[in-house]
């Protein structure tokens, strides 16, 4: 199963950037069956892996992007679809459906554990901030997905030893 779509990103209700995970929306009329997929998408040039989700009854196609982070409303993007994961699953809570984020982010990473490491420092704030050592082996860049206890995380800063991600107040409410 492969399905290539195009399309202009739009803005949508923000649901998943609330969840941690923020994702494009991209308006599809009716090509795509409903359910969670893995793919890529390519956006402004350069290529990306990509989580997928299709709704029952809606028109709009939400893609998370591993490894990138910035504001692309009304850019083109063309998405592929290359293997359907599961159908579409109502959760209870935005735990459980954080939970499932977590899940599908997981299944598209090219190994799944490639390294393990030591948490340096733990700050809290407005958010809550880890800062791990970066294994040397490992080339990160700014927005990047990383598993840290876990949990699916995005790299938001790099210094030459270390990587730090944030998890917001929501995130707070399981534990680590």
């Amino acid at each position: 199963m492969s399905m290539r779509v195009t399309g202009i990103v739009r803005e949508g209700k923000k649901k998943g950037r609330t969840l941690g995970f923020p994702t494009l929306n991209i308006y599809v009329s009716g090509e795509i069956a409903s359910g969670v997929y893995c793919g890529n998408v390519i956006l402004q040039g350069k290529s990306y892996r990509a989580a997928f989700f299709k709704g029952k009854d809606t028109e709009v196609l939400e893609a998370h992007l591993i490894d990138f982070m910035g504001d692309v409303y009304g850019k083109p993007v063309e998405a592929t679809l290359i293997r359907k994961i599961r159908e579409v699953q109502k959760f209870s809570n935005d735990e459980e459906l954080k939970t499932a984020y977590c899940r599908r982010c997981t299944y598209i990473f090219t190994g799944i554990i490639t390294a393990a490491t030591r948490v340096k420092e733990v700050r809290r704030g407005k958010s809550f901030f880890v800062v791990v050592q970066k294994p040397r082996a490992w080339k990160l860049r700014k927005g990047a997905s990383v598993a840290v206890q876990g949990v699916c995380s995005t790299v938001r800063n790099i210094t030459s030893g270390t990587f730090e991600v944030a998890y917001m107040p929501e995130t707070l409410k399981k534990p680590l």
